[in-house]
């Protein structure tokens, strides 16, 4: 199974609610194969997320860009018998602003 997403995040002034004025895209994706006995498995998931954002509320604060991602890996092993014995590796990693 393969999946993919693509989020927008647009944040203004409003009368009487300041906000850090957010401009943030966020685009993913995914790939799936299901455990079943005997076979390989594995999932894999990514997200990039860039933009630029206020450093404070004040309606003068400069704007700087902002760069985040994300890696979610999983990989196993699902042995055939009665006992149903899977095993298997993950790997996270989360980096940015």
């Amino acid at each position: 199974m393969v999946e993919a997403s693509y989020y927008r995040f647009d944040e203004r002034d409003s009368a009487g609610r300041a906000t850090r004025d957010r401009r943030l895209n966020t685009a993913g994706a995914r790939l799936i194969r299901a455990a079943a006995s005997g076979k390989l498995d594995v999932e894999l998931e990514g997200f990039l997320q860039w933009g630029q954002a206020s450093d404070t509320l004040s309606p003068a604060s400069p704007s700087r860009g902002i760069t985040a991602s994300f890696l979610h890996a999983d990989g196993g092993y699902s042995f055939p018998g009665r006992l149903r014995a899977r095993v298997s590796v993950e790997y996270d990693r989360a980096s940015g602003d």
